[in-house]
């Protein structure tokens, strides 16, 4: 493959050339993290044969959903909560495969996994991927031909595999997302992006981000002020964090404190804990770390302001009937070009190697962070004059240019990028698609013969489980009122699942009454 521009992660844009040939998409996963089991890790040594590969330390996880690019809808419900309640009981394995059956308690609603089942691997052989634990267990479940063979242990002689009680293991899995970077997937879950010469040659080179960590600052940007509801400061301890973890975010700490974007604050009535989670990386690949702070504490100390987000369904019919080419743009470190009043600027404190710090900038994890970012884009976007007939759609820090022709996308690309660039803002080059024909914009598959799910969106819908309570149930809603466009008669379908949960006052957790409209 030749490349015209030389960008990566680690270096961003090195050199000023027009052209950019981006082969494969950063794979999101979505998985909740477990602490250690050495019952589990016991058992899978003990089933599996000398050579097996297993599951290395710090690494126990359940996969909820995997998706080539950022999957915004999901991700919106994925963050409703920080914690599920997860168990396991019995371990399956053959000759090749090892996992223990998950029971998601309070998340089943989120997995989204074809041709898988719950599940966390333990072990596999070298010839085989982590990922065919999934198949494997799931044939395992739905098989009716378990036959006892000791006290707790089953055989399947139709899959030659075998099943075991074990020790009831309870955790509280963290919801995290990793990303596989520059993941080689098959072709066809591909799309290559160009910048045209005519465009690269224009653009002021200060608008690409040079490196993951590289942020702006939105010109004329009123400062964030945080209204508290009471004289309450939430200080949560900062819990242990693992050697490796601790010095995996070190240099995301360190490149952020060097920009100013985090700063010593040691009288901060507020705290909250920061954990690390690692990013999956392809073999070969330096290891990198994600810096993730809880913020729900200080969520429930403020007075927020009311959400302003659009619903993506609405944007998406604002694209015109006669537009025929399309250009996505994606904002680099979006919340952090807006910057946090210094008298505000204690709430986001956190504790770091023993010290006391706090951001300057909106913070990924803060309730008011989307509607505050959404506005400021909006605003800063006001003075932007199109040419006519294109439309610029605008979800948070994704932005849709949407024109009649190739020559006037290629003319509002212009506009755009470089209003872009003289109002601060970062835009990672890698993620740029300019002046094509089809592309993928909130999940969606759009072109001038109009937009489309996909069908692993439909799938994953298809096999939710049965809300129990109004929790599951808000979250099933959630991911089918994405979908509303394609259903017909809508409303009036999802109408008696509203009702069994906003017409009685349940709790979150609280189980649900089915109806027969419901049924």
């Amino acid at each position: 493959m030749k490349m015209m521009i030389v960008c990566d992660e680690e270096s961003g844009v090195t050199c000023e050339a027009w052209r950019l040939l981006r082969e494969s998409e950063d794979l999101y996963v979505y998985m909740w993290l477990l602490t250690e089991s050495e019952t589990l890790r016991n058992v899978a040594k003990g089933c599996m044969r000398e050579g097996s590969d297993f599951q290395s330390e710090g690494e126990l996880h359940v996969t909820a959903h995997v998706s080539v690019g950022q999957d915004v809808p999901y991700e919106e419900v994925w963050s409703g909560d920080v914690t599920d309640q997860i168990s396991c009981t019995e371990v399956y394995w053959d000759d090749k495969h090892c996992a223990g059956k998950i029971k998601l308690e309070t998340g089943m609603c989120l997995f989204d996994v074809a041709d898988s089942f719950p599940h966390v691997s333990l072990a596999k052989s070298p010839d085989i991927e982590w990922k065919d634990n999934g198949p494997f267990l799931k044939s395992c479940v739905e098989s009716k031909s378990w036959q006892a063979h000791l006290e707790g242990c089953f055989y399947n002689p139709e899959l030659k595999a075998w099943k075991q009680a074990v020790k009831p293991q309870t955790w509280l899995g963290l919801r995290s997302i990793r990303i596989i970077r520059d993941c080689q997937l098959p072709n066809t879950a591909c799309q290559n992006r160009l910048i045209p010469q005519e465009i690269m040659s224009q653009i002021p080179q200060e608008l690409w981000a040079k490196d993951r960590y590289d942020v702006g600052l939105i010109k004329n940007c009123p400062e964030v002020r945080i209204t508290p509801k009471s004289n309450y400061r939430p200080h949560k301890p900062q819990y242990p964090v693992k050697r490796d973890a601790l010095e995996g975010i070190t240099p995301v700490f360190e490149s952020l404190l060097e920009r100013g974007i985090i700063i010593p604050c040691a009288d901060s009535p507020v705290n909250t804990p920061i954990f690390p989670v690692k990013k999956i990386r392809d073999v070969g690949q330096p290891e990198e770390w994600r810096f993730v702070q809880d913020l729900q504490a200080v969520n429930a100390a403020v007075v927020a302001r009311a959400p302003n987000v659009p619903n993506p369904y609405t944007i998406l019919s604002q694209i015109p009937s006669d537009t025929t080419h399309f250009t996505s743009v994606d904002i680099s470190n979006a919340f952090f070009s807006v910057p946090v009043h210094k008298n505000s600027q204690f709430w986001f404190a956190f504790t770091f190697k023993g010290k006391r710090y706090t951001f300057t900038r909106l913070c990924q994890g803060y309730c008011e962070s989307p509607t505050i970012y959404n506005d400021a884009l909006h605003e800063n976007l006001l003075s932007l004059k199109l040419p006519k007939g294109v439309a610029l759609l605008q979800y948070v820090d994704d932005l849709l240019l949407c024109a009649p022709s190739r020559e006037v996308c290629l003319e509002a690309t212009l506009k755009l990028l470089n209003h872009l660039a003289e109002n601060g803002h970062k835009v990672n080059i890698k993620k740029v698609s300019i002046a094509e024909e089809q592309v993928t914009f909130l999940g969606h598959v759009i072109s001038k013969n109009g937009k489309h799910i996909s069908e692993k969106r439909i799938s994953g819908v298809l096999r939710v489980p049965k809300p129990r309570n109004k929790k599951q149930m808000m979250a099933f809603l959630g991911m089918t009122s994405y979908c509303r466009t394609f259903i017909i008669n809508y409303s009036e379908i999802e109408r008696p699942l509203s009702q069994m949960i906003f017409d009685t006052k349940l709790s979150a957790n609280q189980l649900i009454t089915w109806t027969k409209k419901g049924e």
